[in-house]
C-alpha cells in the first residue's frame, strides 16, 4: 500500500521558515504525513526529529537525513526545502515516479546555448561532458533545482550512491559541487523519459521564484512570471507550491505566528 511522506529540514532561523512551510501545507488541506528535522518541535508536523547542529555546506545534508527513512514504513518521500510555501493542494505527484524511483524537475537543456554560461562555478560544456563521461546517454542534459525531489524509499541507497559518484567525479575534475548537479545526474541515469519530468510541463505543481516576484512577501496564489535559470525564458505560472527564495523575511514572520513563543 502506498504511504507518502513529505519532509524538510530547518534549524536556527530556518526553523521559523520551516514552521511556515508546515502551516501552509496543512492550511491548504494536505493530510499526508510531514516529518521535520529541526532543533525544536514543529507545530503541525507528524513527527519532528530533533537534530544537533549540522553541516550545511553545499546542501548535502539532505542525503544524510534521507537515511532515517530507510527504517520507516513510507513508500514515497517528497522533499521540500524549508522555504517552499503552499498556496493550494497540488495534483497527485505519484505519476512523477511511475517510470523512475527518483524525480526532480528538469529545467533548461544545457546542451543548447544559454545566457548563463556556468552552473555552480562549472562551465555548462564541462557539466555536459562530465554527465556523458559518467554514463548519461539522453540527447538533452538538464539542470535542476534541489528544492524539490521525490524518491521511492527502496531507491535511497542507489540514489545516494549515484549522487556520491558524480560529486566525487566533479571534485576530481576540480569542481566542488552542491547537491544539485549530482541530483540531476542521478535523475538522468534513472529516468527513461526525461520529457515527462520537464518543469515546463508541471507549472501547476511547483516553481522557484529566484527572480523575486514575491520579494519579502508571501506567495498569494496569483499568476507570476517565472524565468528559467539558464536562458531567462519567461513563463506565466501559478504553481500550487512556490519555492519562495526571496520571501525570507515574510516566511520568518509568518512562521513566528504558529510557533509557541518559548520556541522562537
Amino acid at each position: 500500500m502506498e504511504k507518502v511522506c513529505y519532509w524538510s529540514v530547518g534549524d536556527g532561523e530556518y526553523a521559523l521558515i520551516l514552521q511556515n512551510l508546515i502551516h501552509s501545507f496543512r492550511d491548504v488541506g494536505m493530510e499526508e504525513d510531514f516529518v521535520a528535522f529541526s532543533d525544536r518541535p514543529m507545530e503541525g508536523a507528524t513527527q519532528t526529529i530533533i537534530v544537533p547542529p549540522f553541516d550545511k555546506n553545499l546542501f548535502l545534508f539532505k542525503f544524510a537525513f534521507l537515511q532515517w527513512f530507510l527504517k520507516q514504513d513510507y513508500t514515497t518521500l517528497i522533499f521540500l526545502d524549508a522555504d517552499n510555501h503552499f498556496v493550494r493542494k497540488p495534483p497527485s505527484l505519484l505519476d512523477l515516479v511511475s517510470d523512475t524511483p527518483l524525480h526532480t524537475f528538469f529545467e533548461s537543456d544545457c546542451t543548447y546555448p544559454a545566457i548563463r554560461k556556468e552552473w555552480w562555478g562549472c562551465p555548462l560544456e564541462k557539466y555536459v561532458e562530465m554527465m556523458r563521461t559518467c554514463g548519461v546517454v539522453h540527447e538533452k542534459i538538464y539542470n535542476v533545482n534541489g528544492g524539490f525531489f521525490i524518491i521511492r524509499k527502496e531507491a535511497i541507497p542507489l540514489v545516494c550512491g549515484l549522487v556520491q559518484d558524480f560529486w566525487t567525479h566533479g571534485l576530481s575534475e576540480g569542481f566542488l559541487m552542491s547537491d544539485e548537479a549530482p541530483l540531476a545526474y542521478a535523475t538522468h541515469i534513472l529516468t527513461t523519459d526525461p520529457e515527462k519530468h520537464l518543469l515546463s510541463r508541471h507549472f501547476d505543481v511547483w516553481a522557484t521564484d529566484w527572480t523575486a516576484q514575491y520579494q519579502d512577501i508571501l506567495p498569494d496564489g496569483r499568476e507570476w512570471i517565472f524565468k528559467d535559470y539558464m536562458r531567462y525564458n519567461s513563463y506565466r505560472v501559478n504553481p500550487a507550491i512556490v519555492h519562495a527564495l526571496k520571501s525570507k523575511k515574510a516566511l520568518i514572520a509568518e512562521g513566528q505566528k504558529y510557533m509557541p513563543a518559548s520556541l522562537r
